[in-house]
Parts: structure tokens; sequence; C-alpha cells
């Protein structure tokens, strides 16, 4: 028995021999290895042209060993016949990962989340593009199936059956390689935003993250933390600007009068006390830690107005040099003229843009941030706050499906009684539809009332930007032929002039009510036209764009017919809105608990994007390439990184907790 046992084990001892000695069985390996790095580099060259950094190849190198390694074990565990369909199946998912989200950001410019796949009904609607977009861009789809097809075709002889008692170190090499990258994340340093460290642990950030640390980490990220949730490794603090790059206090003073601050009574200490929650006390701390921003001399010039604000699909700023658009131009251009803002684009597109604008809150990765709010306590919502005052008519309006993005349960939690196409609001179903048609169904509602506040979220200037796909385009194709434009900026042009029209039809309604002098309009667009091709871009905007911050240029508009023209050249983005807006008319809020700035107070101007990079009213920052614009001190930069930080952070974890319920007791 005992040399039987010998035998036994000396057999196994040379089965996993013969198998790391077996040529075929590394041939599988490397097989692995060119299948993983194949698609990673290909994908990387396809969305990061420019992205040439040693770091952005190295941790995404060690990662994808680890992966390449966990294939091969995988498929060490059959043999024959069922070796070889293992390997096409791993194969197959694993090139569809790859196209996923290859097309995912063609189409939306940004990374496929777990929590959109298992959330994609609604993007049906837009089959039609996405076919289009694939179709059009079919030959480099394509080439993400030359492994699937190599091993197709050869893969039933280089898998021979395969003693896999032997293939156990196959895991162990895994696991040593991936354990290897987390041991050397810290060589990239923390103090970067965008560094492969703070993208594993302390941000949670698509688009860099699948940069510097692949395709296959950035999902295995965002799966884990959209089951668990998300913490930062290292909390963001509160922190203060260096004394030779702010104004003091006393500075301040003696040119603004004390007209007091934009802040409400929360007693922080009692929250404390009264908070076992390690992340709640961590948000007690950091918000009462920050300085509220002064009221100024425009705190209420608005107040008793009816307000009306207008989410643009799409709209971009040179439509206004076209001469094409001077109802939007006079929006943007008569009153407060904003020089220098900006419309950042988000995870979740017109979701996500519609959500900050409406919240003053940056979106949370790997949700629908608006559809995640629809059970929180929202006071700061002007739909809320104009319900609270008592406003007659408190409207908000869509012309697309009512329930698309489940804006049938955030907008309604907002304060607004909420109509749609398919809930009470008569428009023609076409793709896409009708912004006149919106305006002609919705302002009846309200027009009449004595006070009215409301919400209108347009849609005919989605993409796509052709004459056959885009039925506003085809309506006023007859308006743009004479123009000196590609066909695709003409379709564009001529979509986006349905909005022209609605506003202009707008401006008559009430003029002729007599509500016009009474009635302050705010109009921004819910992100640039993504689906413009680069080219197009470059071509609207008359030179090359420069892709981290001139992309982004956008018109904001706070109008009003009894001010007077005032140019502004202080940075202002779609976050700035709400506060800017809520200090014009009076309400009471607590700018704290914001991430935007009321525009005329004596707050960091500070515009962040989704990439971590920033502008402020003396430098800008790009967190993609660690650049920095502006004569500025590194105290300064790393100030600013750490206050971008936690408006990421703590947007998120206000979003998560229902945190102002929390603070407000409701």
């Amino acid at each position: 028995m005992e040399k039987a046992k010998i035998r036994k084990t000396a057999g196994e001892a040379e089965a996993a021999r013969s198998s790391f000695s077996n040529s075929k069985f590394w041939l599988r390996v490397l097989l692995w290895l060119g299948v993983i790095f194949f698609q990673e580099l290909y994908l990387h060259f396809m969305i990061y042209p420019g992205a040439t950094a040693a770091e952005n190849y190295f941790y995404l190198g060690m990662f994808s060993v680890s992966y390449a390694l966990l294939g091969a074990f995988l498929c060490s565990l059959a043999s024959g016949r069922w070796n070889y369909i293992l390997s096409l199946l791993l194969c197959a998912f694993v090139s569809i990962l790859y196209i996923a989200q290859y097309v995912y950001h063609l189409f939306f410019k940004t990374p496929l989340l777990v929590f959109s796949i298992f959330n994609s009904g609604q993007v049906t609607e837009f089959a039609g593009e996405a076919i289009r977009m694939i179709v059009s861009h079919l030959p480099q789809i394509l080439v993400f199936l030359l492994p699937l097809i190599l091993i197709a075709v050869f893969g039933r002889k280089s898998f021979p059956a395969c003693k896999w008692k032997g293939s156990w170190l196959l895991l162990i090499l895994s696991i040593l390689f991936y354990c290897g990258a987390l041991a050397v994340l810290p060589i990239s340093g923390s103090s970067a935003p965008n560094s492969a460290y703070n993208c594993f642990y302390n941000e949670n950030n698509p688009l860099p993250t699948q940069q510097k640390l692949g395709v296959l980490t950035f999902m295995q990220l965002d799966a884990r933390r959209t089951l668990w949730g998300f913490a930062p490794k290292d909390l963001p603090l509160a922190v203060e600007l260096p004394e030779e790059d702010e104004q003091t206090d006393a500075e301040q003073g003696e040119t603004l009068p004390d007209y007091g601050y934009n802040a409400m009574d929360i007693d922080f200490e009692a929250l404390l006390a009264n908070e076992s929650d390690e992340t709640i006390r961590n948000m007690h701390i950091y918000f009462s830690s920050l300085e509220p921003s002064r009221k100024n001399e425009y705190t209420g010039k608005f107040a008793g107005k009816n307000l009306i604000v207008i989410t643009a699909e799409g709209f971009y700023y040179p439509l206004l040099e076209t001469g094409m658009f001077p109802s939007v131009k006079r929006l943007a251009t008569e009153g407060f003229e904003f020089a220098n803002a900006y419309t950042p684009l988000w995870n979740v597109s017109t979701s996500d843009g519609e959500y900050a604008v409406m919240s003053s809150l940056l979106p949370a990765s790997g949700v629908w941030s608006f559809a995640r709010s629809a059970e929180n306590y929202m006071p700061f919502a002007f739909g809320n706050q104009f319900s609270a005052l008592g406003y007659e008519s408190v409207y908000a309006f869509h012309n697309h499906s009512f329930d698309y993005y489940d804006r049938q349960l955030s907008h309604p939690n907002l304060g607004y009684t909420y109509l749609g196409r398919g809930n009470g609001l008569d428009i023609t179903e076409q793709w896409p539809e009708s912004d006149i048609e919106l305006m002609e169904a919705s302002i009846p509602y309200y027009i009449n009332s004595d006070s009215f506040h409301v919400y209108d979220l347009t849609v005919s200037g989605h993409l796509e930007y052709n004459f056959s796909g885009n039925m506003m385009a085809a309506k006023h194709r007859g308006e743009v032929e004479h123009l000196n434009y590609s066909e695709e900026v003409k379709a564009y042009i001529a979509c986006n002039l349905e909005l022209e029209y609605a506003v202009q039809y707008l401006f008559e309604q009430l003029e002729a009510s007599g509500k016009l002098d009474d009635t302050v309009i705010v109009l921004s667009a819910d992100h640039y036209p993504y689906g413009l091709s680069d080219a197009a871009i470059d071509e609207l905007v008359g030179h090359p764009v420069e892709r981290n911050f001139e992309l982004y240029r956008n018109t904001i508009a706070i109008w009003s017919a009894d001010q007077e023209h005032m140019l502004i050249d202080t940075p202002i983005c779609s976050l700035d809105i709400l506060p800017t807006v809520s200090n014009l008319f009076g309400l009471e809020y607590d700018s704290r608990l914001l991430m935007g700035r009321d525009v005329f107070s004596d707050a960091l101007p500070l515009i962040a994007f989704n990439n971590r990079s920033w502008i402020t009213d003396q430098a800008r920052y790009d967190a993609t390439t660690d650049v920095l614009y502006g004569d500025v001190s590194q105290e300064y930069v790393d100030a600013i990184n750490e206050i971008v930080n936690g408006k990421f952070l703590y947007s998120a974890d206000i979003l998560f907790n229902d945190y102002y319920r929390l603070v407000f007791g409701k």
C-alpha cells in the first residue's frame, strides 16, 4: 500500500512536470497573453490615441498578464474538445466586452458601466443610431474578433488534452502578478488626480481608470463598487488656498459690504454627537469646516418673479454666431453675458447634465444619479423651493418619453408636476420630437397663473446629425442649404433651429400675456454635441478645438428684461446655475452643501471636469497629462486637486446617504 502511494505521488509529480514541459501547454499561455494584450492595446489606441505615457502601459500590462494567466488556467481545466469549446467561449466573451466598450465610447464618449449594462432597456430607443454607428465602424469592430477567429481556425490542434493537475501554477502566477501590480501602484504617486494609485483606490473615475489600468481592471472595479459601494482609501480634506493666491477676508471686507452668508442654521456639533456611522461623521466634519459664500448686491434681485429653466439638448455656443439663432442669442447676450461658461460631459450624458443643473451636485459614477435621487430629500431644487414659496404653477415638461431615465420618479421628487410624451403632454411621436410642440403643449398649463416656475427639457437637438434619421433636421433642411458647411454640420444647425423657434414662440407668448417683464429665463445645454464628429466640431467652431477644456465651452444664459448688459468673464459651469439663480431670487440655501457657487459671490470660481481636470480664475490644470497652465504655486495646485476630489466624493455621498434628510431631519 505504501509503495502504491509513493508510485501515485511520483506519477502526479511527473504529470505536473510533463504539463510544464509540454510546448502545447505553454502555447496556450502565450495565446492568452496575445488575446488579452491585443484587445487591450487595440482598444487603447482606438480610444486614447494620444495617451503615450509609459505609465499608461506599465500597469495595464501588469494586470493584463494576470488576466491572461487566469484565462489559460480556466481553459486548462478542460481537455480535448471541451478545452477547445471553452477557449472559444471565453475568447468570445472577452471580445464582446471590448467591442461593447468601444461602441459605447463611440456613442457616449465614456466607458460602459456595469449599471448601464443592466439598465440598457431604454437605450433601445436609439437602436437606429446605434446600428448606424456600428455599421460605419464595422471594419474597426471586426478587428476585435481576430483572436477569436484564430482560435476557431487553429485552436483544435493547439489544445490537446491537458494534464490539468499541474495547471494550478497558472492560478498562482495570476494571483502573484495581480498582487505585484497592486504592490507597485504607489510608485505612480497619490498627488496627481489620475495616477494609477488614485484610480484604483481613491477615485471612482471611469475614463482614466480604463486608460491607466485597462478594461478588465476597470470593469472589475466598477462591478465591485456597484455591488458594495465605494469608499476611498484616503479621504479628501477641506483645505484653504495658500495666502499668496487668495483674497483675505480683510481685503474682501474693504470692497464688499457685509450682506451676510448663504448658510443655514445647521448644528453640526449636535449631528456629530448623535452619529455613529463613519461615513456620515466624515461628511459632517467636512461640510462644517467649509466657509459659506457671502450674499451680495444681487441677492434677491429677482425675488417674486417667475422662473423658466430650459435644458437645451446638445446645444453648442458656435450656433449663436451663425446669425440664425437671434432668440437664443438674446437670452445669452442681453443682460448677464457669461463669456467663460462650460458644460462638462458626465457619464450618463443628458441625465447627468440635468442633474448637475438641477441639484448643483456632481453626478456619481456607476448609477443614474437623477433616478437614484428620486427618494431623497432635495430641499434646494427649484421645484421644491418655489412650491414652498406658494407659487401657483410649478411644472416640468419633456417632449420625449416621460419615463426615459425614470424621470417620472426623479422630477416629481424635485417638487414638479411632471408631464412628458406619454403621460399627458400631446407631442407627435417621431425622432427627435419637436421643441416647438413642447412649447405649444406646455405653455397653456401656466401662462395664466399669477406665479409660476417651469422646467423644460428639450430634445430636438439630439443626435444623430443627418437629414435621414433626424426629423427636425429634415424639417429645417431648406433653411440651411445655403450655408457653407458640410452636410453633418448643416443637419446639426437645422435640428437646433427647432429650439430657436421654440424660444421665439416662448417670448411671443410671454409678451402677449403680459408676463415677459416678470419672468426670468435660464438656458443651458446638457452637454456639448458629442454626436458630431471631431472634424464637424472643428468646422463649426472654426478652428481645431482643444479637447480637454475648450471642447466643453458653451452657452449659459440667465435673462431678465430689466437686467442691463453685464459681461462676466469669471469661469461658470452648469453646477453654478442653481446657487446663482437661488441667490438672485433670494432663496434660502446653504452654499456649503452645494458643489457649484453663486457666480456673484466671493466663492472660488472653479470648474471641475469629469477627468478631474479643472479651471479657476487663475489657472487651468490638465489632469490627464498632469500639466498646469498658469502662474500659481504647487501648493495652490495641490489645494485645488483636494477640493475637486472632495466635491466628487461628497457629491456621491450626499446622493447615496440621502444626506440632506439627515441634516434637516426630514
